[in-house]
């Protein structure tokens, strides 16, 4: 399906603990410059949770220090609350009034009484942690909430109400970026965060329109230094998509600056509701992106710069600038119209054009796939990706789940592949 080759070094970074536990770990830049890195090591024993969460920190970027467990779970008389990290993002000093680098550790949280994952739908806030040392201390801890007199804790942004719909980043792929592109200087060295809202009907509360496992839509968070060095936030206009498109709406939204300004924003979508049980009937399965100053232009089925659309599955992805100039879409596509999640094989890397901002169909190559002895249900998803400082190869970590079929979390590892460019 795809005629580019780059080459791929497979290699395990951490053994399964137990069987039916599946480990996950994600590495990234803790600091602007250098060789230090954070490690987030986790769990996981059943779909859409975590169960532990440890935060390492490597200096040189080899020799792991444990510093803290980040506790994803407790449980209160009033039910179960988790904290899932998410991204980090390192903010340069030069971009701040008072001078001083800063590390952003973003977070979700819910009070689930149940302790369900759909709880989450309806509770889900988003949370950030600034340390001044790469994340080896915390200085204060924050939940997003807009600027304005009519926000608070419970209406922490315009359409969100905590009880009712929710504001999440779903995934590891969500990066935010900081804008240094931008016409008006004022628009400059201020954060960009996509993030999913979950719907709600004419009353406020949550609604799910698509017949799909959830209904979200995506918006821009933008993060903007105030004088005392403290972030002011404000959110875009939504980007909706109708249920007739995708059943889930829009879903994990992975976005970048450009060069002349322009964000680029790549989403999940899905084709699967609950009526729809004959696959030969199906509604096409796409990536979907919007392009604009702020997050506000409709969504369009993301093509190739051919103009052939292509499938892709309901599933994360991520946008990567290299320091060779060229922005890399990772993430899933299919040789036929997918079934809602699946297939979550093959993971591919390709380059995105930076004039029309489509995939650039023959620089696409798989970075890894299902293999024999495998099951179909497997997935080579729920993945990070960074470039490496010193070798400049793409580092992707995953963990595949379901690799034996009817027990997900069964023989797994967490693996970094290495694609050399």
């Amino acid at each position: 399906m795809f005629n580019y080759n780059r080459k791929v070094n497979k290699i395990i970074v951490e053994q399964a603990p137990a069987p039916g536990i599946a480990p996950t770990q994600i590495t990234s830049y803790n600091k602007s410059t250098g060789l230090s890195m954070l490690k987030l090591s986790s769990t996981q024993s059943r779909s859409d949770t975590v169960d532990t969460s440890i935060i390492s920190i490597a200096e040189d970027g080899k020799n792991y220090e444990r510093i803290r467990d980040f506790v994803p779970v407790k449980t209160i008389p009033q039910g179960t609350v988790r904290d899932y990290y998410r991204i980090s993002l390192v903010c340069p000093g030069s971009g701040i009034p008072d001078g001083k680098e800063r590390l952003l550790m973003f977070s979700t949280k819910a009070l689930l009484p149940g302790d369900h994952p759909l709880e989450g739908m309806m509770n889900w806030t988003l949370w950030y942690q600034v340390s001044f040392d790469g994340g080896r201390t915390i200085a204060y801890e924050k939940q997003v909430i807009q600027k304005g007199e009519v926000y608070n804790a419970m209406h922490s942004l315009e359409g969100v109400n905590t009880g009712k719909n929710a504001v999440m980043l779903g995934d590891h792929t969500e990066l935010a970026c900081i804008t240094k592109f931008q016409s008006d200087p004022f628009e400059n060295n201020k954060i960009i965060l996509g993030v999913q809202i979950s719907n709600t009907d004419e009353n406020g509360n949550y609604y799910n329109p698509g017949s799909g496992f959830t209904y979200t839509y995506c918006a821009l968070l933008h993060g903007k230094w105030d004088e005392s060095s403290e972030l002011q936030w404000t959110l875009s206009q939504p980007i909706k998509l109708s249920p007739e498109l995708s059943r889930r709406g829009l879903i994990e939204p992975a976005v970048a600056e450009m060069p002349d300004g322009r964000i680029l924003m790549v989403t999940r979508g899905s084709n699967q509701g609950r009526n729809d049980t004959n696959v030969d009937r199906m509604i096409p399965g796409y990536r979907w992106y919007s392009i604009s100053s702020d997050g506000g232009c409709p969504a369009k089925p993301w093509t190739y710069t051919t103009g052939e659309n292509f499938f892709s599955p309901s599933a994360c992805s991520q946008l990567l600038w290299h320091s060779n100039q060229k922005l890399y879409w990772i993430g899933n596509i299919t040789e036929k119209n997918p079934v809602g999640n699946l297939p979550r094989y093959p993971l591919v890397i390709g380059e995105v054009d930076l004039k029309t901002l489509l995939l650039k169909k023959d620089t696409v190559s798989v970075v890894a796939t299902k293999e024999e002895n495998q099951s179909d249900m497997v997935t080579y998803s729920n993945f990070y990706a960074k470039e490496n400082r010193t070798t400049h190869h793409i580092e992707v970590n995953i963990t595949p789940f379901h690799i034996v079929k009817g027990k997900p979390y069964h023989e797994t590892q967490a693996y970094v592949y290495e694609v050399i460019l």
